[in-house]
């Protein structure tokens, strides 16, 4: 018999959310649409660096630019988010995870800065190692 996945309260998320050690909250400006399934879209990922939130769930499709994870998430005030990833860091890292959700990000996202191939800065997010 197959284990079934652990149910989640939004409650449940706001709690473990808290003991994530948030550092701080997503300002309006760095949210785009609610689009009516309750998780704001996170246009600004650098808004979750450094800020702990619960990773809920994961959803893979392909996007504009090839393959990608959705991540949706709740930070401890009970904001409900979701971003998109197809990097070598966000989608790469929960590719290969193997465990439950959901989990705290407990220092949320890093980012990597390097030049990019056209000359301008290029950014790679990272979920906090400590949570995979």
């Amino acid at each position: 018999m197959v284990d079934q996945p652990k149910r989640v309260t939004a409650l449940d998320a706001v709690r473990m959310a808290q003991a994530a050690r948030q550092k701080g909250e997503l300002a309006t400006a760095d949210l785009a649409e609610y689009d009516g399934d309750g998780f704001w879209l996170v246009k600004n990922k650098m808004a979750l660096v450094g800020k702990g939130f619960v990773v809920l769930s994961t959803e893979y499709g392909v996007g504009e630019w090839g393959d990608q994870v959705t991540v949706t998430g709740v930070t401890n005030t009970g904001k409900a988010f979701k971003f998109n990833d197809g990097s070598t860091g966000v989608y790469k890292q929960l590719s290969s995870y193997t465990g439950e959700f959901p989990f705290a990000a407990n220092n949320g996202l890093r980012v990597s800065e390097y030049d990019g191939p056209t000359g301008r800065t290029a950014r790679t997010f990272y979920l906090d190692d400590s949570a995979l």
